[in-house]
């Protein structure tokens, strides 16, 4: 029974540890939805986030970016980003 327990106190440490994100500038974040909604992203990868619905508009510009992104999708549209 105590190996059970360490096992299980193990396991949760573990998905604790899993949970955090890490950018590649080394910031650190509680979750991958926190990175993806952080204002720290650069704007092309905002498109990006907005794009595939992964980020939550952030405020009123990205609200009207995100309206822009879904009427380019309903014309059958592409989003392209260079990432150089």
């Amino acid at each position: 029974m105590g190996l059970q327990k360490t096992w299980c106190r193990f396991k949760v440490l573990h998905i604790i540890k899993i949970s955090m994100y890490i950018d590649a500038e080394g910031r650190k974040y509680k979750s991958y939805e926190e990175y993806v909604n952080s204002p720290d992203l650069d704007l092309d990868l905002i498109y990006a986030k907005l794009w595939s619905g992964e980020r939550t508009p952030q405020n009123k510009r990205e609200r009207e970016i995100k309206m822009e992104l879904d009427d380019m999708k309903s014309l059958g549209m592409k989003l392209e980003l260079n990432f150089e």
